[in-house]
């Protein structure tokens, strides 16, 4: 018998919908372990739909970096675990920054909608 062909699918989870507020150019620099956690960019993220604060938790991140990494400033930092905030590739950011910054000159929001396949 075969198995069920949906059952071989990824599941996809929405996560929820999220506005980016602003962004924050780190501290970063190698040897400083506090900032170098997050990148050279952090995001703030404002939960639309209190998926955040219904697991206790004060607010959600995007950056880059990595806790524990030996290069967590280089551009492709690997993918260390946080503690629940979207991590990116370092090379990634300046786009997303970018285009956020741009948005918010032209008196427009950004948002982002957060799945996660497994």
């Amino acid at each position: 018998m075969l198995a069920d062909p949906t059952a071989l699918r990824p599941a996809t989870l929405l996560l929820g919908l999220y506005e980016c507020e602003r962004v924050q150019r780190t501290l970063a620099s190698e040897g400083d372990s506090v900032w170098a956690a997050y990148g050279p960019w952090y995001v703030w993220l404002r939960e639309l739909e209190d998926q955040e604060s219904k697991r206790g938790r004060a607010g959600i991140g995007m950056h880059g970096g990595g806790s524990g990494s030996p290069t967590p400033l280089a551009p492709k930092q690997g993918w260390y675990p946080t503690l629940g905030c979207i991590r990116l590739q370092n090379e990634d950011l300046p786009r997303l920054v970018s285009t956020i910054r741009f948005s918010h000159t032209q008196n427009g929001r950004t948002f982002l909608t957060v799945t996660w396949t497994c």
